[in-house]
């Protein structure tokens, strides 16, 4: 969907009431983002893929079987840290 296609389908009231300008503001830094998460970097590790997670501070782990979730970021550098010291 592009914007003119979403801006069409709203109601003159609605139209005036969020405004075109801050409309297409919104449209375009939604877009940045959602194209950044697309790009985003993606980390494989013996079957397991680690990128960004949806929301701030966490991270997205998930299995060659496709079966995965949300991590806080806090707990995956908690792990690393201790095999760090385990190693050295």
């Amino acid at each position: 969907m592009t914007f003119n296609e979403w801006w069409d389908g709203l109601t003159k009231g609605e139209r005036k009431v969020i405004g075109e300008g801050n409309a297409r503001f919104v449209w375009e830094e939604c877009e940045k983002h959602a194209a950044a998460r697309e790009e985003g970097d993606e980390v494989h590790i013996g079957g397991y893929t680690l990128k960004q997670g949806g929301r701030p501070g966490m991270i997205w782990i998930s299995a060659s079987s496709g079966e995965g979730g949300e991590f806080h970021l806090d707990e995956l550098a908690q792990i690393i840290d201790r095999f760090f010291k385990e190693k050295f």
